[in-house]
């Protein structure tokens, strides 16, 4: 792995565990082995620079590669929901504590703020929900979804729901929280199966 690759995986890992705001670069390059020089070098404009390049090399291709494939016209998209939501559980009661999730510490930064990082992060978002949305609209044609319910809604209700759970997990420094929150989840994509 190239020492850009390097750098963007540990600042990845790291924004994931505390945030981008509490991630020290002289903290990464450190664990690295490397020196400053090494990291300007890849990122002469710095912590910002390897942020927005994590953003646009990490978060956003693995995010949206992991939810496009709801859009699959093979793919029934509530049980495609329902397996999401189950690996999350898995990984929570395996480890018995929080999952980082890097997309999440900088939504929870950034959205509200005027900054770059925002409008990007925000896109990744509407990409997520873009998925999801045609996803359940495929569902419906197929009748894998029962056709009473409003595709776009459900999808922003989908979302809202999974960072809500995310944010009061966090506060209350409690996975069981954020298990409660996915098991309940589950059981409404239940509902919506035709």
């Amino acid at each position: 792995m190239s020492t850009r690759q390097q750098i963007l995986e540990a600042v990845y890992h790291s924004i994931a565990e505390k945030g981008y705001l509490a991630t020290n670069i002289n903290e990464v390059v450190q664990e690295l082995g490397l020196t400053k020089g090494a990291f300007y070098y890849h990122f002469k404009e710095g912590k910002t620079e390897v942020g927005f390049a994590v953003i646009d090399e990490m978060l956003s291709p693995r995010y949206l590669k992991r939810w496009e494939k709801i859009c699959n016209s093979k793919t029934n998209p509530i049980k495609f929901l329902i397996k999401e939501l189950r690996k999350q559980v898995d990984a929570i009661e395996l480890a018995d504590r929080l999952q980082p999730d890097p997309l999440f510490q900088m939504l929870r930064e950034f959205v509200h703020q005027d900054h770059p990082f925002g409008e990007r992060l925000k896109h990744i978002v509407h990409n997520i929900h873009e998925s999801i949305s045609v996803g359940l609209k495929k569902g419906i044609d197929k009748g894998h979804v029962k056709g009473k319910i409003k595709s776009r809604q459900e999808a922003w209700y989908f979302l809202a729901s999974l960072q809500g759970a995310y944010l009061t997990a966090a506060i209350c420094n409690d996975p069981e929280v954020l298990l409660r929150s996915f098991k309940s989840q589950i059981r409404h994509l239940e509902s919506l199966k035709d």
